[in-house]
């Protein structure tokens, strides 16, 4: 499946687009099916990590989902929601897909208390009380693996406590900043994407070398060879790999594309789309 090429924003507050920003946060995104991105805006991760077999891309802002419809337009496995990240939470993924088979990317505005500058930049901002709710709503989570991008700060520590965490410089408008990510898994050598492994750019590098140094000799083999090779790296990956359950068996013959919920918060009705 490919990825998505046209960018819905040529610029965008906490985009996640910068240099060694996206590569971070992807180099530690588990194998998975199904993928949620519950604040959209212009998402770097979204926008560079390999799809998954089933995409979910979600803003409260109905103006950010009208600004991918033609980025998606395409991607018949990209699906556009217009929720509150909590609603998604609550009424879509625990009902639906709760599963290890899925990764959900939460990257809510950031509280105003640890931001250089005061002035709001979103049309939709997240004060104190929806920050508590959104992670309250993750933790009820029994199986789904949940990554939160913030700075660090005491409000996720405390309320994320026993999570892991990892540390690490991104460049924003305001100069550089230290980005923390808290996620509710174990990290072990199988990733979704490997297509950014390495910790800096100058790693990076040397081992984007090293693999277009192997690719190159193992082309020049015998092809017998070179196919029986291939089929041993095959054989030991699945060997060694933990395969994550099987997201299909829950599906049940449906995905949904946009739920409705009324002022009480209830669910009102579902357009469903066979999958």
């Amino acid at each position: 499946m490919a990825r998505i090429k046209v960018d819905a924003y040529s610029s965008y507050f906490g985009g996640k687009s910068g240099s060694g920003t996206y590569q971070s946060i992807i180099n530690r995104i588990p194998p998975h099916e199904v993928f949620f991105s519950l604040c959209l805006g212009n998402c770097g991760i979204t926008r560079h990590i390999k799809p998954a077999k089933l995409n979910y891309l979600n803003d409260i802002d109905p103006q950010v989902i009208a600004s991918w419809q033609n980025a998606v337009r395409d991607h018949d496995h990209y699906h556009l929601l217009n929720m509150d990240a909590e609603d998604v939470i609550r009424y879509l993924i625990a009902h639906k897909y709760d599963t290890a088979a899925t990764f959900i990317y939460i990257d809510l505005p950031y509280l105003f208390s640890t931001r250089k500058g005061q002035r709001p930049v979103y049309r939709f901002e997240s004060d104190e009380f929806k920050h508590i709710a959104v992670i309250k709503a993750a933790r009820a989570l029994k199986h789904t693996r949940v990554m939160f991008s913030h700075y660090p700060n005491d409000l996720y520590d405390e309320l994320l406590a026993g999570w892991q965490t990892f540390d690490f410089p991104s460049t924003t408008r305001k100069g550089q900043v230290l980005e923390r990510i808290y996620y509710n898994y174990e990290l072990t050598d199988q990733l979704h994407d490997y297509s950014y492994i390495g910790e800096d750019f100058r790693e990076r590098e040397a081992l984007s070398r090293v693999k277009k140094n192997f690719i190159r000799k193992l082309k020049r083999l015998d092809p017998q060879l070179r196919n029986a090779i291939l089929q041993d790296l095959t054989s030991q990956k699945n060997a060694l790999a933990a395969v994550p359950k099987k997201i299909g068996e829950n599906l049940n013959g449906y995905s949904i594309d946009f739920i409705y919920v009324d002022e009480a918060r209830h669910l009102v009705s579902s357009q469903k789309k066979e999958v």
